[in-house]
């Protein structure tokens, strides 16, 4: 995951000590049932690699995690924090669509599924900082997923549209974000990327380098609302 998705690891080490190994399970899932279409040639491939997914978190076949590192400490992970299964199944049913190269073809799809993805990791990190205990963020989570995906899809998106719409998402999390000594912080702190990002898109036709994005997750780990 150190290389695969930097930005989020980086954001991890700024979570307390216990709870990183929570939160790395959490996104290596999202980042194994997000390859998932592009690791096969045919959907039905897809589809069993996705059902042997929900078979372990639905407990079917949960024995079988033990031959995979990455299930294992997911299970353990759902268990320790009481993580809802409908959550992590909801993530698997977004991706059985990319297996049928479903086009999202309006804004409101467009939100609604970047907000099931993506704002559904947020929501399961911020349940796993706060042990399970604070459903209220999911709707911030879901705010928060539409701003990141935004960020993602600006390089082939109008850039000034997909800033406007972050915007207005990051507003509204910034509105109701933690106190920055909160542990939670931390499943939002990548968020404090999206604006320069953008920036750095819509100016030079590029995202911003390795250093950077390093340099701003480190000085919005104390005040991230200022970032957003």
């Amino acid at each position: 995951m150190r290389e695969e998705d930097r930005d989020r690891f980086l954001a991890t080490l700024f979570a307390p000590a216990h709870l990183r190994a929570s939160l790395f399970s959490i996104y290596a899932f999202d980042l194994e049932i997000a390859h998932v279409s592009g690791r096969v040639s045919e959907p039905l491939a897809g589809e069993v690699r996705l059902q042997w997914w929900r078979d372990v978190i639905t407990s079917a076949t949960r024995e079988q995690a033990t031959g995979s590192p990455v299930a294992s400490a997911l299970v353990e992970t759902i268990e320790r924090h009481g993580l809802p299964e409908r959550m992590f199944t909801d993530l698997i049913e977004a991706q059985r669509d990319a297996l049928y190269r479903k086009p999202v073809e309006t804004i409101e799809e467009f939100e609604q599924w970047a907000g099931k993805t993506q704002g559904g990791i947020v929501a399961l990190a911020a349940r796993a900082l706060s042990s399970g205990g604070d459903p209220d963020l999911d709707d911030l989570s879901r705010h928060a997923g539409i701003a990141l995906a935004c960020m993602n899809v600006a390089p082939e998106a109008n850039v000034r549209d997909a800033s406007d719409r972050a915007g207005r998402h990051l507003t509204t999390v910034r509105a109701g974000l933690p106190a920055p000594e909160a542990q939670v912080t931390a499943a939002f702190l990548p968020l404090a990327l999206v604006r320069p990002t953008l920036r750095e898109i819509g100016k030079n036709g590029r995202p911003l380098p390795p250093w950077r994005r390093q340099w701003i997750l480190w000085r919005a780990s104390r005040d991230l609302a200022r970032w957003l």
